[in-house]
């Protein structure tokens, strides 16, 4: 069920419910009224529609109604979702939609739009536009027609990823064409999707236009989680239109704002935001501070951090409902006094608590931004950074992007033959060296974080090495290379999708060091309990003094391939990254002229 009604009417449904609540003796008006107090509370106070939902997930377990059990999980994971637990959020929609009858249309309607919600959220397009058809196929028997605009909203946000931008055009139209009143906060949505088509299109003046017109309908619901983004899009679209000032403005809005709603992700492309403006100003003693808060939120916000604020938020909801039994029972408790002085014991307990959290996370903060290892590694950030933005550029990532969306279309056929065949020509020469340089950049950023393990799985060496072919035979075609696989039939345990990334690296770096004929090997055997991966080629091979800055991760050292192709430095150095969280370690034999031989060796067992 989807309540729409604008702020003074929120207002007004809100303080009624809750007044009802306090006297409603019906079980079942009582799980409605928790579910309508926790869609409208839900982006004002995503702390208060927790409490409501989980009120209403206590009756139903109670009551065993399963209807109202599927609309408790769908909010909280909203709540989650708010929060940027979308893993937590994806989780609890999957066992709403478990709950859900096969033929009840318009639950399974709404669960697959929610999880279409959160995968865009996570930058899944594919996932997203995947679960958006779902919904709209559930949603189109059902004849909901806010839900098939709500559908159609997001499937145009999709298109936009995929940069088929006529196509998202399109179904901005369409959803709108589903929506009669024009105050429909649906509407809000498609005004700040049709923002970020025009961001994205670089068309930064009519971006700036559909998105003052959608932060006028959020404030007028106050809705703040949306007022909070669209600040923040319609201060970076400011920025790229060259007008600094009035980007500064709304940036700051959009930061000021998210101190009520502590949104980590939008605290940290924020504060990004505000460092690169700062940094184009010269300004580099705010440049480096915003960089310092940027560094901050990413390095210490994790996991273990979020699910605190939810423990924390589940805390402040039970001492707020005992309080309210205490207070609704006072003139008939006959034992009171001896409750009250309970009670207070335990609220002195707690404040005490809150007390030394806080006085313990403002200690590790301090500690954290005076730790000398902090800095060491921010210094290392700012003295490489020049050359990482070299490297990337902002035309690159559109290029990657442009790319990578083309292949996903083509995967899930949402081209047709005619517009497969006009753009194939366009978009193949740039597809090797432009998107294997952003998957390693990120790879590489991600194999630096002290969070990120492998996964461990029982694996094959032969399908490892012939799906690492599949993908890189084409490379090797263009420059007429014959790649050889020597695999032994061994099975060994390992993460799949770090040693995939080990040996296309290895493999893509040899196509690109080896002249056009000549054939790149690659080989597994077994050496007692560990198995030998090698990728030998006929190239132009390194000097000593080459190898070891290989080795020693020298990210500024790079070659030029063959045929003119530009070498990062950062591919090696991300092997020797994976290889080592395996208990491993990269061996290079090569000699200039006499081609290179990249080896490394894996245990048959490895502790998850």
């Amino acid at each position: 069920m989807v309540i729409h009604c604008n702020a003074m009417d929120r207002d007004a449904i809100v303080d009624s419910l809750k007044k009802a609540i306090q006297t409603e003796t019906d079980v079942s008006k009582l799980m409605l009224n928790y579910q309508i107090l926790g869609q409208e509370t839900l982006y004002k106070s995503h702390q208060e529609a927790l409490a409501y939902y989980l009120k209403l997930q206590e009756l139903a377990e109670r009551e065993n109604d399963t209807s109202n059990l599927v609309y408790s999980y769908i909010g909280l994971g909203d709540v989650y979702s708010i929060a940027g637990e979308y893993r937590q959020a994806i989780d609890l929609v999957t066992n709403a939609l478990a709950l859900v009858e096969p033929d009840d249309n318009y639950s399974l309607g709404f669960c697959y739009s929610r999880l279409a919600t959160v995968y865009a959220e996570m930058g899944e397009d594919s996932l997203s536009m995947n679960y958006d058809r779902e919904a709209v196929k559930y949603n189109l028997l059902e004849g909901d027609s806010l839900t098939i605009a709500y559908d159609y909203s997001n499937m145009a946000g999709n298109f936009v990823d995929f940069e088929q931008y006529d196509s998202a055009h399109y179904y901005y139209e369409l959803s709108c064409s589903y929506i009669n009143d024009t105050t429909d906060i649906i509407r809000a949505y498609n005004l700040d999707g049709l923002s970020y088509l025009y961001y994205s299109q670089k068309e930064y003046e009519k971006s700036i236009q559909e998105g003052l017109r959608a932060l006028e309908q959020y404030k007028a619901r106050e809705l703040l989680y949306d007022i909070v983004n669209e600040q923040y899009a319609i201060g970076r679209s400011y920025y790229y239109n060259g007008d600094v000032d009035s980007s500064l403005a709304f940036i700051n809005r959009s930061m000021t704002n998210n101190e009520q709603l502590q949104n980590h992700d939008i605290f940290i492309q924020g504060y990004e935001l505000l460092r690169t403006i700062y940094s184009d100003k010269k300004n580099y003693k705010k440049a480096l501070s915003y960089a310092r808060l940027e560094q901050a939120y990413s390095d210490s916000i994790n996991i273990k951090n979020k699910e605190d604020v939810i423990k924390t938020l589940r805390a402040k909801y039970a001492f707020d409902e005992q309080n309210r039994k205490l207070e609704d029972t006072e003139l008939s408790n006959k034992n009171l006094a001896k409750q009250r002085t309970i009670f207070q014991i335990w609220s002195v307990v707690a404040f005490a608590l809150l007390v030394v959290s806080v006085v313990v996370l403002i200690l590790k903060q301090r500690e954290h931004r005076k730790n000398l290892e902090l800095m060491r590694r921010l210094d290392k950030v700012n003295r490489s950074i020049k050359k990482l933005l070299s490297i990337i550029g902002h035309d690159l990532r559109d290029s990657v992007g442009n790319l990578k969306n083309f292949t996903h279309l083509m995967h899930y056929q949402l081209l047709d033959n005619k517009s497969i065949e006009q753009m194939v020509t366009k978009f193949v020469p740039m597809v090797d060296s432009t998107h294997s340089l952003l998957e390693t950049l990120l790879a590489w950023t991600r194999s630096n974080d002290d969070m990120f393990h492998p996964k461990i799985d029982q694996l094959e060496a032969n399908e490892i090495i012939n799906a690492c072919i599949e993908q890189l035979d084409h490379l090797a075609k263009t420059k007429d290379i014959k790649l050889k696989v020597e695999a032994a039939p061994v099975s060994f345990k390992g993460d799949k999708n770090m040693l995939m990334t080990v040996l296309r690296n290895l493999v893509s770096n040899s196509i690109k060091f080896s002249e056009p004929g000549s054939t790149i090997k690659i080989v597994s055997t077994i050496q007692e309990d560990k198995v030998d991966f090698s990728v030998i080629d006929e190239g132009v091979g390194m000097s000593q003094e080459e190898v070891d800055k290989v080795l020693n991760e020298n990210i500024n050292f790079h070659l030029d391939g063959t045929n003119g192709e530009r070498g990062s430095g950062l591919g090696l150095s991300l092997c020797n990254s994976f290889i080592a969280k395996h208990g491993g370690k990269l061996n290079i034999k090569s000699a200039k002229g006499q081609g290179s031989t990249f080896s490394f060796l894996v245990p048959t067992q490895i502790d998850a």
